[in-house]
């Protein structure tokens, strides 16, 4: 269907699509004071393509981008370890179940395939970056420190804790906001030393 056929508010779906790399959501109908049954008549004119619930493309070669679509619809959730890590290129590990953090009475759908944990909420904000993935779209993530002080708080001995401490220590790190956080945690030099972390200070 040629362009010109489209009304304004198909119109401005589009533009909408072209600013969100391909993708327009109910929630961005919502903002725009668009009716989201434009969405389905478009996606019956072959204009626009389903990708998931409430998402949609213009582009028919666009992937779904699970992390993405997991804090489109749980905006409370921050991604940790492996997905985090993997996501700022600091590990060559690759994110088979998503784990994630939440504060504390957020609920998530049992349904979903994630290893969660939750925390209190004075202390789930810390360490949180926004990042662009490699399918070009902003997640929420833990930053390298955050990481680490989680893997020495929660006691992961996993072969990817190990690598990621192991790589830490060679990493241009800010140790005075990773040791600012593990005060935060109540992490002491004796369990950083534990762990085999290298501070300098």
């Amino acid at each position: 269907m040629k362009t010109q056929k489209l009304n304004d508010k198909e119109k401005e779906i589009l533009k909408i699509c072209n600013r969100n790399n391909s993708i327009i959501t109910y929630k961005d109908c919502k903002k725009n004071d668009i009716d989201k049954i434009y969405l389905r008549r478009m996606k019956d004119k072959g204009v626009l393509f389903k990708l998931a619930d409430g998402v949609y493309t213009n582009n028919k070669d666009t992937i779904l981008d699970e992390m993405w679509y997991l804090q489109y619809k749980n905006k409370h959730l921050v991604f940790d370890r492996i997905a985090a890590l993997s996501t700022l290129n600091e590990t060559q590990f690759i994110p088979y179940r998503y784990d994630v953090a939440t504060p504390y009475n957020i609920k998530i759908n049992k349904k979903e395939k994630l290893n969660i944990r939750q925390y209190k909420n004075n202390l789930f904000n810390v360490g949180v970056i926004e990042v662009i993935n490699n399918y070009g779209n902003k997640v929420k993530v833990f930053n390298f420190n955050r990481v680490i002080v989680n893997i020495i708080k929660n006691k992961d001995f996993s072969e990817f804790a190990t690598k990621a401490i192991a790589d830490f220590n060679s990493y241009q790190k800010n140790e005075k906001e990773f040791l600012k956080y593990c005060k935060m945690f109540n992490i002491t030099k004796e369990m950083i030393d534990d762990r085999g972390v290298v501070i300098n200070e």
